[in-house]
């Protein structure tokens, strides 16, 4: 854009632009030396299999196309005001552009999860409280007319953000599996075989305990098992017979890696979401891995407790899982 403005290409000279691509380059450089494996084997699957399990399109879309609307509508506000503060002029600009691209990576996801939303709508009610103050500042004094913005950013933040669309911290601690893994030995590690994130990350920060995973959720199962579907069906997929093969056993293998080195004292599956284990008993070594484990009875998930402004009907329900245990003769 500067190039394009300033009608020359030495921009390549300029401090910023230099210090902004040696940045770039050595946190690229930091990534494929320090974290080879994610860089070449697993960000490449994620682009491919990730999207193979979008189910939240309509949902999504729709509510992108309606935060648009709404930033095109306070955009043509802003051009009836006629502001004539050149800075402003561009700082409003800037904030909506940036609310329009802080949709982008909602869209991507396809989760539909209010947090994904934070970057757009932060963005968005900047905005929105610039133009109350340009708007209120013609008839108040300036202080009167910052108050009026605050007011209304507040109000407006707050509506849709209330404390009942969040779980508490008082209600995480006194959930089944939190106080489960809690309950467990001092230096107990755990995972949830789930593929969702909440159940993993949540339990492991209110119950203190370690998760032996390298996965916080098994993000590539849905795509997988999407592609079994179509397959069984006669239907065109986008992965062959043999690679969706050599990508199950790959995750699979991984797994049970992490079950191998990392030794969870408690393994939680919940046969009714889905078959966990038939999935990782097509490595040939989840056998003898998981001969140190027996059942020690079940645990209630529900998600709705991780997602409580969930839409309605759009969780599973509530699930009893099981509750697997390591010998403590194999530690």
């Amino acid at each position: 854009h500067r190039a394009w403005v300033q009608k020359r290409w030495t921009i390549v000279r300029d401090m910023d632009f230099l210090a902004l691509a040696i940045a770039t380059a050595g946190y690229v450089a930091v990534i494929w030396f320090f974290f080879n494996g994610w860089a070449t084997e697993v960000f490449p699957d994620a682009l491919r299999l990730y999207p193979m399990a979008y189910n939240n399109i309509p949902a999504v879309v729709c509510v992108a196309m309606e935060l648009a609307i709404v930033y095109a509508f306070v955009f043509l506000l802003y051009q009836m005001v006629l502001d004539s503060d050149p800075d402003r002029r561009r700082v409003m600009n800037v904030l909506l552009i940036s609310a329009f691209v802080g949709l982008i990576p909602y869209v991507v996801q396809m989760k539909h999860f209010r947090y994904h939303l934070v970057p757009s709508l932060t963005f968005f009610w900047m905005a929105a409280g610039l133009l109350v103050f340009i708007a209120a500042f013609r008839v108040l004094p300036r202080v009167f007319a910052a108050c009026l913005a605050l007011i209304v950013i507040a109000g407006a933040g707050y509506a849709p953000n209330s404390r009942a669309a969040y779980t508490t911290p008082k209600q995480m601690e006194e959930l089944p599996l939190t106080k489960l893994v809690k309950a467990c030995s001092p230096g107990c590690s755990f995972i949830v075989l789930t593929t969702d994130m909440p159940a993993n990350e949540i339990t492991s920060y209110y119950a203190g305990a370690r998760l032996a995973s390298r996965f916080p959720c098994f993000w590539f199962l849905p795509g997988l098992a999407h592609q079994k579907i179509d397959m069984d069906a006669g239907k065109r997929t986008m992965l062959s017979h043999a690679e969706y093969t050599r990508l199950l056993h790959k995750y699979a293998a991984l797994v049970r890696e992490d079950i191998d080195t990392r030794r969870p004292t408690l393994v939680i599956t919940c046969p009714e979401e889905f078959d966990y284990l038939g999935f990782l008993s097509v490595d040939p070594a989840f056998a003898r891995s998981w001969s140190h484990y027996h059942l020690d009875g079940k645990v209630p998930i529900n998600y709705a407790d991780y997602f409580p402004d969930a839409l309605p009907n759009s969780l599973p329900p509530v699930f009893s899982c099981d509750v697997y245990r390591r010998s403590a003769s194999s530690f």
